[in-house]
């Protein structure tokens, strides 16, 4: 009789824990962007607000075809937010990351190449060598150039 009584009782705690659940679920929806919950602040990149910003300002910052980034100004004295406003057409796509991803992923390839500053090398481009010369990496990019050497950290 007692493992009854304790299989009734679980029985109740497991169907009060759903409907709990449920309220949750319903209250702070997790199936996010739907019309209701579209905005996100996008956390870890700092937006210095001295330079004119006031509290309140909302400042649109970009825009994608599903998303649109804003400045917001919520204290004064602190840094402001970027906020993420996203369409509800992203559900659609097999794939998407927001613009917080793509801001990150930016910042890492800036400060990781922020330090490379000469390139010592032999490098071949439209017939001409150029030879131990500080060469801006994006100029290379753009140039199917033939380099010897490697490049170097511009604090050796």
């Amino acid at each position: 009789m007692k493992d009854d009584g304790d299989k009734q009782l679980m029985y109740q705690l497991f169907q009060e824990l759903v409907e709990e659940q449920k309220k949750i679920e319903q209250k702070y929806p997790s199936d996010i962007p739907i019309e209701v919950c579209r905005h996100a602040i996008i956390s870890g990149i700092l937006i210095e607000n001295s330079s004119g910003f006031k509290v309140n300002d909302y400042i649109p910052l970009m825009v994608t075809e599903y998303e649109k980034l804003y400045i917001w100004t919520h204290t004064k004295d602190e840094y402001s937010s970027i906020v993420s406003e996203v369409s509800t057409e992203v559900k659609k796509l097999n794939y998407w990351k927001n613009l917080g991803y793509i801001i990150r992923f930016a910042l890492a390839y800036h400060y990781f190449f922020e330090h490379i500053i000469k390139i010592h090398c032999k490098i071949k481009c439209n017939n001409k060598y150029i030879e131990n010369a500080m060469v801006n990496p994006l100029w290379l990019s753009r140039r199917k150039p033939y380099i010897t050497g490697g490049f170097t950290n511009g604090l050796f």
